[in-house]
């Protein structure tokens, strides 16, 4: 590709000194213009255009190929975004449910201790370590209800 004839848009026809990975350095016809550097491909999707169309056509599948990969990347980071958000919402949904367990039992244990006209202020017990040890067994025994 060195060597090649190119037009640009603005400074008219060059001849290609080098091509590197990531620029190109164009010579143009006009002293005035003289060397520039481009970035390569991407110069070639709106500024220059070479004149032999063998060459044209190679840097447009490489343009095409970049397209294509960055369209597949920006859709995996979609797919990855809506995955973490389904699993934020999902966490909250289970957040939620472990609280509406504890209520649940903190209740059962309420009903219970007024059944035995007692309070667990007065057996000196904490709530909290009844209802975890419940959770399980309400959410079974419910189960089992329906």
């Amino acid at each position: 590709m060195a060597n090649c004839i190119v037009n640009h848009i603005v400074w008219g026809q060059g001849k290609i000194l080098s091509v590197s990975e990531r620029y190109v350095k164009v010579l143009f016809d006009d002293p005035e213009v003289g060397e520039k550097t481009f970035v390569y491909p991407d110069a070639f999707s709106r500024y220059i255009r070479y004149e032999d169309e063998e060459c044209q056509k190679q840097v447009e599948e490489k343009l095409s190929q970049i397209k294509k990969d960055t369209e597949e990347r920006a859709a995996l980071a979609e797919k990855e975004r809506k995955a973490a958000a389904e699993l934020r919402k999902n966490e909250k949904k289970i957040q939620m449910m472990k609280r509406r367990a504890i209520a649940y039992s903190r209740k059962r244990a309420e009903r219970l201790m007024v059944r035995s006209n007692t309070s667990y202020e007065d057996t000196g017990q904490d709530i909290s370590d009844e209802a975890d040890e419940n959770i399980s067994d309400d959410y079974i025994n419910d189960d089992n209800e329906t």
